[in-house]
């Protein structure tokens, strides 16, 4: 086996932090408008609840057959060129599933669409983590907030989309080519990422060492996200009483705190340290739980959201952070390890 080392650059302009940025940002940004476009993907095809649940699967499965599958790839081709192929792939992606008419196709679609951005998720966290160890200071916490300011733009565009009249299948089209634009002009100013020549072992490595214990917190820290996020609303109406409306404020304060401690989160990371931040957060999140499972106005809900955030936010990026620096595994099935976790 033999390693070729990328170049040492560490000055800002050579760092490839604006390039890794500009991935989350990417992937957010595709994902948000997926994610806004569901209920007109539903209409279009005439789907059932049920049916549509089924085929949201087949985008996790997607995912996490990207996880299994692409460990060892990302090692061998390297971070920045397969997130830039992944990143290309999902941008074309999009269209097909505005463009699906049937259950078949539209399954088909999801799976693909699932599979680019499940290798683009794995591919860029370890781009992420190479440009950390070069710039040498933490940096994932804001490569983490602009996934989520990209979220925001991409499903937020769905104003603009119907202010100009354009279908869902041009919606995806449009900004299809527009990212799959972006992705490319990206890739020359990418900063070339370790390559492995091995080509021998399994594709998909179990955890060991420190990865699996940061594998944990990684299934820990999502699988609160989307307790919070799928539940808060269901909760307020049926546990208090609340109008359906008194959901939405809930979910927008998660969301804001989040992207705002991420985007900060480096600064809080380097002052304190990755260890006292993970306890902190851990101790917000057990606050946020008392709060809520005691709160009886949507006040004590809201209050619950905001330590909710600042608990889960510093989470993934120092799981991920840590991983980049482990030494257990290679840093592409390190990653793929902990996606499928997550």
């Amino acid at each position: 086996m033999t390693i070729s080392t990328p170049p040492s650059a560490r000055s800002a302009e050579r760092s490839g932090f604006s390039e890794a940025l500009s991935l989350f940002f990417l992937y957010g940004f595709l994902f948000g408008k997926w994610a806004a476009r569901i209920p007109d993907v539903k209409l279009h095809v005439g789907l059932s609840d049920g049916d549509m649940g089924l085929l949201l699967l087949t985008l996790g499965g997607g995912a996490v057959a990207a996880f299994l599958l692409f460990g060892r790839a990302v090692d061998r081709i390297g971070a920045g060129r397969f997130s830039i192929m992944s990143a290309a792939a999902m941008a074309l992606m999009l269209p097909l599933v505005g463009l699906a008419d049937s259950v078949v196709l539209l399954g088909v679609a999801l799976i693909l669409l699932g599979m680019t951005g499940g290798g683009l998720d794995m591919a860029m966290n370890v781009y992420g983590a190479e440009v950390e160890a070069r710039r040498a200071q933490p940096s994932l916490s804001r490569m983490h907030g602009m996934w989520s300011v990209g979220f925001g733009v991409g499903s937020g565009s769905l104003i603009v989309a119907q202010a100009l009249t354009l279908d869902m299948a041009g919606q995806f089209a449009v900004s299809g080519g527009v990212m799959l634009l972006l992705a490319l002009l990206c890739y020359p100013r990418m900063i070339p990422s370790a390559r492995m020549t091995e080509t021998s072992g399994p594709i998909f490595v179990w955890p060991k060492g420190v990865i699996l214990g940061l594998s944990v917190i990684i299934a820990i820290a999502f699988a609160g996200e989307g307790a919070v996020l799928d539940w808060t609303g269901i909760h307020m109406v049926e546990g208090l009483g609340a109008t359906l409306g008194a959901g939405a404020p809930a979910l927008a304060i998660f969301s804001i705190v989040m992207v705002v401690l991420r985007l900060s989160g480096d600064a809080l990371i380097a002052r304190l340290g990755a260890i006292r931040v993970v306890t902190v957060s851990g101790l917000f999140v057990c606050a946020a739980a008392v709060v809520l499972f005691t709160a009886s106005t949507p006040v004590g809900i809201y209050l619950a959201m905001v330590f909710f955030a600042v608990g889960f936010a510093p989470l993934a990026p120092i799981a991920f952070s840590a991983a980049g620096r482990s030494g257990d595994m290679t840093l592409g099935r390190a990653m793929a390890a902990l996606s499928l976790f997550g």
